[in-house]
């Protein structure tokens, strides 16, 4: 194929990347909003915290599957290795 195969290959799994986490991160941004407004009304300032900590827990999930499913790199062997 070439050189420009390889690229093109490279130009889609990046687009794919963008596309499946946008849409995955506005259903999981309602899910969150649903769990952030519950936390809100059970302890005001307590509860936003711990939303906005559920938000990037939510958010370095996807990215972490998604970088699995389309890139094959394993993010949690990766973190193994570091430490």
């Amino acid at each position: 194929m070439g050189l420009g195969g390889g690229l093109l290959n490279i130009l889609l799994k990046y687009f794919l990347h963008g596309v499946s986490f946008s849409f995955l991160r506005l259903v999981l941004a309602i899910v969150w909003t649903i769990i952030a407004v519950a936390l809100v009304f059970i302890g005001s300032i307590i509860g936003l915290i711990i939303g906005f900590l559920v938000l990037f827990y939510i958010i370095g999930g996807i990215n972490a599957v998604l970088t699995d499913l389309i890139w094959g790199v394993s993010i949690l062997k990766r973190i193994g290795k570091a430490c």
